[in-house]
């Protein structure tokens, strides 16, 4: 690899973290590598994604693996490596008394920005979130989508290079969701976004790749149309009776129940249809159809529990 194709890359090199106080191997040889654009992270609760959030930020250390931007490693300068991240936590406090400025000054503080410098990025931070008009209202009169952009900015602070949003748009409504994934899609433009959520439209919305993480490993990753195209033959529609619900459920993965005319019920499921498995679907089912795949589609055909299985560990 030549150094111009390694400019403003992230490369994640067999990545591995194991907390020994439960002896879980969170992180498992995990190899990433992340242009500028956004970078869905997709996958069930202990799958990783949260400790590999920390290790990208410098809040953990690996075990094993190695971390490069631009092909400088990570250990060279941990404070320059600390600047090239900005990040919205899941769980942020904002103090109700403190307008959308003072939040922000607080936090450019806390980053080392000072002065007119620190001015200039927080006044640049509130005109790229659409806060600028609402800078002097504290933060216990915003709306939930307000709060998830002044978490978004403060994040934005000092124009870092690589972003992490965990979980943006968790909670709002769907104009503040169609707003908050707008503004994301523009940050993606010129910097690493990865967008970590259990919102799977919100991925297939905006990301042009998308991680899914399994026990510490990248399950499947690629551009969302290049794995629906491979996903689609795994999706039918199926037209039953109402009394085969039960039935069905137990067997095969479902991703969508409907109402159907005549009593009857539509649903979605998702799985290796070969001839065995759709027998006895053909003998009780009124129709099969095969139907264009969603990333849910996919989501569930990876993650969801077998019939009876064990559910996940819980997050790591």
């Amino acid at each position: 690899m030549t150094d111009d194709s390694r400019q403003h890359t992230l490369v994640v090199s067999n990545l591995t973290k194991t907390f020994r106080s439960s002896a879980v191997r969170a992180v498992d040889g995990l190899d990433l590598c992340l242009e500028p654009g956004i970078h869905g992270l997709l996958g069930p609760n202990g799958a990783g994604k949260t400790t590999l959030i920390r290790l990208l930020t410098g809040e953990l250390v690996p075990d094993h693996g190695r971390l490069t931007y631009d092909g400088r490693p990570a250990d060279s300068d941990p404070a320059w490596w600390r600047s090239l991240f900005g990040y919205m936590p899941q769980n942020q406090r904002i103090y109700p008394d403190m307008s959308c400025r003072q939040f922000l000054m607080y936090m450019a503080a806390l980053k080392g920005l000072k002065g007119r410098t620190a001015m200039a990025k927080i006044e640049q931070a509130l005109e790229s979130t659409g806060l600028a008009e609402y800078a002097r209202r504290r933060g216990g009169q915003l709306s939930g989508g307000m709060r998830q952009r002044l978490l978004i900015a403060q994040a934005i602070l000092g124009d870092p290079a690589i972003l992490i949003l965990d979980e943006p748009t968790a909670g709002l409504d769907p104009q503040e969701r169609i707003r908050i994934r707008h503004l994301i899609s523009r940050l993606g433009m010129e910097r690493i976004v990865l967008l970590a959520t259990h919102i799977v439209s919100d991925i297939e919305s905006i990301a042009s790749r998308v991680i899914f993480l399994h026990q510490g490993r990248v399950l499947l990753e690629g551009r969302p149309g290049e794995l629906l195209q491979q996903e689609s033959r795994h999706v039918i529609e199926v037209l039953l009776p109402r009394e085969r619900l039960d039935q069905v459920l137990a067997r095969y993965r479902c991703n969508q129940i409907q109402e159907a005319a005549g009593g009857r019920l539509r649903l979605r499921l998702v799985g290796d249809w070969t001839p065995e498995a759709l027998a006895p679907l053909e003998a009780s089912s009124d129709s099969i159809e095969r139907r264009p795949a969603t990333l849910e589609d996919l989501y569930v055909r990876l993650f969801a529990p077998e019939p009876g299985a064990p559910g996940p560990r819980p997050e790591t």
